[in-house]
């Protein structure tokens, strides 16, 4: 969610501005997240439209995770 609202703030020059946004929060440089929403933001300025679904497509796979865990059943060997 905070990287889509990251890359909606910033058109112009994604990755200097997602990069600046970060700093602001204390974020350093090699942050796992920052790294992320920095990669987010230069591949949304080269695809907008494949960005979009690729952001898509994570928000319906994190929504997995509220799932119940399912036990496997396994057959006793004789």
């Amino acid at each position: 969610m905070q990287a889509k609202v990251l890359l909606e703030s910033a058109p112009a020059a994604p990755a200097q501005d997602a990069r600046t946004a970060l700093s602001r929060l204390g974020v350093g440089p090699y942050n796992g997240d920052a790294l992320a929403i920095e990669g987010l933001a230069r591949a949304q300025s080269l695809s907008p439209e494949f960005t979009q679904a690729l952001v898509d497509y994570f928000t319906d796979l994190s929504a997995l995770r509220a799932l119940p865990k399912v036990r496997s059943r396994r057959r006793r060997r004789r």
